[in-house]
């Protein structure tokens, strides 16, 4: 999965940065990067001028998404 997706799935509804983060992430549509490199989103958020907050809010959402990700590949490996 994406982290887009995961990120929409996940922290949409959210009343926190994590949830500013997914509505802009949604807002942006096609125009945010869908890469799976958490520098490539780092960056594109610097030059978007995103808080700190949202930044920190990144990170501890790219490290909830990788943990999510090695689980199901683990599940799916039985």
């Amino acid at each position: 999965m994406l982290f887009y997706t995961w990120m929409i799935k996940n922290h949409l509804k959210d009343n926190s940065a994590k949830g500013l983060l997914a509505r802009s992430m949604k807002a942006e549509g096609n125009g945010f990067p869908k890469r799976r490199r958490l520098k490539t989103l780092v960056g594109y958020l610097e030059h978007r001028g995103a808080s700190q907050e949202v930044m920190d809010a990144l990170v501890e959402c790219w490290e909830e998404y990788e943990n999510h990700e090695r689980e199901s590949h683990r599940t799916e490996a039985g």
